[in-house]
């Protein structure tokens, strides 16, 4: 039964699913609709089937329809109320076109995410016109919804006009979409957008982290106290640029590859708290990176899965510099440990690597630098001193002491070697946060009582 309307048609009804439509038929000059169906005998649910009604509409006010639905079963004697769970009704709509509908899709699908509409430039939630409720949708996070993707939105009752659609969430960056036009009798659909993290926080008490969208494994790990500055990071798996591939060839101690063309590479997109890319980041103490690695993608290069390290890529000079890297075999990940973070890494083979020594594989650069007295990160590329090194085996703490030419010590720099590697930065000051002067300068690695490593550093102002 339904409330009879005279401008529009029933076009046709038809079943989905295991629903066979055999027969409808609208009763003259009434208001019921009888259609019989064929549904085959069996137990359990019918996943999701339902019969559809085919209607065409001219209308100019907004209709919803009451439906009382009963069923008359073979063999029965009466048509028998059909039972409609508590979470759902028995309504149909009929929308006409004096609003718009918008249509889109947010990653990641966290629950907490709301999407509102905004009159334009204000922060005020618009409202519809048919019972004055604020126009705001969540996103569907549950995969058992039919024909509905995961982080899928619907904005319904939405008057003609331009506005600003906000998403905001407690666990990511809010982000408004301008000057939205939305028309009556239209739907218009949104572009999907990608959600950035909210930054970490230096006055943060317990751990802070994010993870990769796009392994849903690669995770960046932030213990409190370790930060200098708010910041936010989305880390980003994609294919290696060419420049990144060619680099390959600038860096002797890199293992071979079978397809260098299906290079992947980590891409750490880090800004401030109003939004400003940073290219590079030094930190007050060591964090974790724990790259996921794929182990089809490592058996297909050839490599040897005891043989994998971590590089970070530098720009600068279009090489890929060593880090190297606890790797754990069972869980597929390699660990680093880092007191800086760089724009884009990679898990690469080793090629021709030095296994001798405590301190091994040591990388000082840039040199000779000039300390990056604005304190940019476009100028931490250049004038940050990025001392990195891996060792014999892991040690609970390594320092790097750096020297003056007359023997005096000047600064000391402490990593934690854990993970059997190591990477610390010289800002060029000295212990009391003094520029010290243009020279030659002696930098020692020493690991756990050990003195690993002797070397130069000219520093330049």
């Amino acid at each position: 039964d339904y409330d009879p309307i005279t401008n529009f048609t029933i076009t046709g009804v038809r079943g989905s699913n295991y629903i066979t439509v055999n027969s409808y038929q609208i009763i003259s000059n009434s208001n019921k609709i009888l259609i019989d169906v064929n549904i085959p005998m069996r137990s359990g649910n019918f996943g999701g089937s339902f019969i559809l009604i085919d209607i065409v509409y001219s209308q100019s006010t907004n209709l919803t329809n009451d439906m009382i639905a009963k069923v008359f079963y073979e063999g029965g004697e009466s048509f028998d109320p059909v039972n409609v769970p508590s979470t759902e009704t028995s309504k149909f709509k009929i929308l006409f076109a004096n609003f718009g509908r918008v249509l889109g899709l947010v990653k990641p699908y966290y629950r907490d995410v709301s999407v509102k509409v905004l009159y334009r430039n204000t922060s005020v939630v618009a409202t519809n016109e048919i019972d004055g409720s604020h126009i705001i949708s969540s996103l569907t996070t549950n995969s058992n919804v039919n024909n509905v993707m995961l982080g899928s939105y619907r904005l319904d009752l939405i008057p003609p006009g331009t506005y600003d659609i906000e998403i905001s969430s407690s666990k990511y960056r809010t982000l408004v979409m301008r000057n939205v036009v939305v028309k009556a009798n239209e739907v218009t659909n949104i572009d999907m957008v990608v959600l950035s993290n909210i930054p970490f926080s230096t006055e943060a008490r317990e751990e802070q982290s994010v993870v990769s969208l796009d392994d849903g494994r690669t995770e960046l790990i932030v213990p409190p106290g370790a930060l200098l500055n708010d910041f936010s990071v989305d880390i980003v798996l994609r294919d290696a640029t060419t420049e990144e591939k060619e680099g390959v060839k600038n860096t002797k101690s890199v293992g071979s590859f079978n397809s260098i063309n299906s290079m992947k590479v980590y891409e750490l997109i880090m800004r401030t708290v109003p939004g400003y890319d940073i290219f590079e980041n030094p930190l007050k103490s060591d964090v974790i990176l724990k790259f996921y690695y794929d182990e089809s993608y490592i058996t297909s290069q050839g490599w040897s899965e005891d043989k994998l390290s971590i590089w970070y890529w530098k720009d600068t000079t279009k090489e890929w510099v060593r880090i190297g890297g606890k790797v754990d075999k069972q869980n597929n990940f390699v660990y680093i440990k880092t007191r800086y973070l760089h724009r884009v890494y990679a898990i690469m083979s080793d090629g021709n690597v030095k296994k001798d020594g405590v301190v091994r594989n040591l990388k000082a650069s840039p040199n000779p630098f000039t300390p990056s007295i604005k304190g940019t990160s476009v100028d931490n590329r250049y004038g940050m001193l990025k001392i990195t090194f891996d060792l014999d085996k892991p040690y609970d703490k390594c320092k790097v002491k750096i020297y003056d030419m007359s023997g005096k010590l000047v600064r000391i720099l402490e990593c934690d070697g854990s993970f059997g590697q190591g990477e610390v930065y010289w800002d060029g000051k000295d212990h009391d946060g003094v520029y010290v002067r243009n020279g030659t300068y002696i930098f020692v690695v020493v690991a756990g009582d050990t003195v690993g490593y002797r070397g130069t550093v000219i520093l330049i102002k």
